[in-house]
This record gives structure tokens, sequence and C-alpha cells, in this order.
């Protein structure tokens, strides 16, 4: 196993020498070809760079004006939230006026049913101790 191992290395780094071996020479004329080419790529890149800074910078614009009419749909909203607070705590006062309003009167139907009562029978004391009763 370790010999069949060992050959299939050295056949495989002979076909890379063998395959290696048809290289061609570099140039200074291809490097200038592939310098040339990378700043053209380059001036590509940096223009499809600033047409997406412009893209983008009218993206945030259209998105800042969306969360302005969002903010301003809630002043709306809170505005008439505090509408109807200030709506309904005027009904609650009036509730609470009506209710101390009939608490009153139904204390002082009490005190004067008591009082009534107390002064029916003193007074009834008062006629039975003269014997008018």
């Amino acid at each position: 196993m370790r010999m069949f191992t060992f050959v299939a290395l050295v056949f495989w780094a002979f076909v890379g020498v063998c395959y290696a071996g048809g290289a061609t020479e570099v140039t200074n004329e291809m490097i200038y070809q592939k310098l040339l080419e990378v700043e053209r790529r380059l001036v590509q890149l940096e223009k499809r760079q600033a047409v997406l800074e412009a893209q983008f910078r009218e993206f945030r614009k259209s998105v800042d004006r969306r969360f302005e009419q969002i903010d301003k749909r809630f002043e709306q909203v809170d505005k008439r939230f505090g509408d109807m607070r200030a709506d309904m705590n005027a009904r609650f006062d009036q509730l609470y006026t009506f209710l101390w309003i009939i608490t009153a009167i139904f204390t002082a139907l009490v005190v004067a049913v008591i009082g009534f009562a107390y002064w029916d029978r003193r007074l009834a004391e008062v006629l039975r101790n003269f014997g008018l009763l």
C-alpha cells in the first residue's frame, strides 16, 4: 500500500512538472497590459461606486421623507389621543360631581329622617309626661 502511494505521488509530481514546462515567459509588455486592464477596471468600479452612492443618497432622502410622514401621522394620533383623554376627563369630572350631589342629597335625607324620628320620639315622651298621650 505504501509503495502504491509513493508511486502515485511521484507520477502526480511528474505530470505537474510536465505541464509547468509549457508555461510562457512573463514579459514587461504583459505586465503593462495587465496594469492597464486593472486601472481600466478600477475606473469603471469608481464610476459604479459614484452611481451607487448617488442612488443611495436618493434612497436615503426618500426614506427620510417617509419617516417624516410617519412622524407627522404619529403626532396627529397623539393629538387625537390627547383630545380624547381631555374629553374623557371632563366627562369623569361631571360624573364625579353628579355622584357628590347624589351623595349629599342621600345624606341630607337620612339625616332628616333620623332627625324626624328623634324629634317624634322626644315629642311623644313629652306628651306622655304631660298626660296628653
